[in-house]
């Protein structure tokens, strides 16, 4: 096995378009101590026939159901042979050909988890979301799973916690960071993400899920309070917006919003 292999584990179930697009985006990638392993959730469509359509280079797959988007994850992980496992589910794409070789070349040698900044995707406007301080995991996710290279041995110790639902990305970070595990951050663009998934639909829940999971490992009373506010500002401003504005000015106005997060990337409020 080569010390650097890269799994890529991809979670997906009647999405058979848009897989395609991740899979194609991967297969394009420069670097090739790399293997694809996906996780169909029992899908109806035509999604296992794109899976079928691509099967000279996918490593390992199944199709059977599942309790959610976590456990997928993580029986996506048992199968793995890399030392790395990268998460970019259907939908997800590479920000270029080359972002693996380039993490990979930044790489420390006692990294545990390395990761980058996301383009994330307004419908079809695009906005640089920067990776959040480790100062700030108290509060959320610092990056994206699709940004984030993780040493299996890690998942397999702790795996993502499917009790916690959408808190399960926050709760994995802080707990490594809890644990004193190392984090790289590399100043490039790993991945592109759609807003609009399924923690972006369901934020108030996903913020009482972190809210859980960061609670439930070290209390902090600013943790509720920035989250509560989080909580507000969906509820009585995004959420009326993106009813009652069309598609692309609400993409522009989640840009602005994005960019100034950026410019104030030390603020709890930053996470929002």
């Amino acid at each position: 096995m080569d010390n650097d292999l890269i799994s890529i584990v991809t979670v997906v179930k009647n999405d058979a378009n848009r897989l395609r697009e991740t899979i194609e985006s991967i297969a394009k990638q420069t670097y090739k101590p790399m293997e694809l392993i996906i996780i169909d959730g029992k899908s109806t469509d035509g999604t296992l026939d794109i899976i079928r359509e691509h099967e000279n280079m996918i490593t390992a797959w199944k199709s059977e159901p599942d309790s959610g988007i976590y456990d997928a994850m993580n029986k996506g992980v048992l199968p793995a042979t890399g030392k790395w496992i990268l998460f970019m589910n259907a939908g997800d794409t590479f920000a270029s050909d080359n972002v693996l070789s380039a993490l990979i070349t930044a790489c420390e040698p006692n990294t545990d988890i390395l990761y980058g900044d996301t383009e994330m995707l307004y419908g079809e406007i695009g906005v640089l979301r920067k990776a959040r301080p480790l100062s700030l995991l108290k509060y959320g996710p610092i990056a994206v799973p699709q940004s984030m290279l993780i040493r299996r041995e890690l998942l397999m110790d702790y795996p993502l916690q499917s009790k916690l639902y959408l808190g399960a990305d926050h709760d994995f970070q802080y707990e490594q960071y809890l644990r004193g595990k190392t984090f790289q951050h590399v100043p490039i663009t790993v991945a592109c993400f759609a807003y609009g998934g399924y923690s972006n639909q369901y934020i108030a829940t996903s913020c009482w899920h972190s809210l859980r999971a960061s609670w439930s490992k070290k209390p902090d009373i600013h943790v509720p309070l920035v989250l509560g506010y989080k909580v507000l500002l969906v509820w009585f401003i995004l959420y009326p917006l993106r009813f009652m504005l069309p598609k692309h000015i609400f993409g522009r106005l989640q840009c602005v919003r994005q960019r100034i997060q950026n410019r104030n990337i030390n603020s709890p409020f930053a996470s929002l």
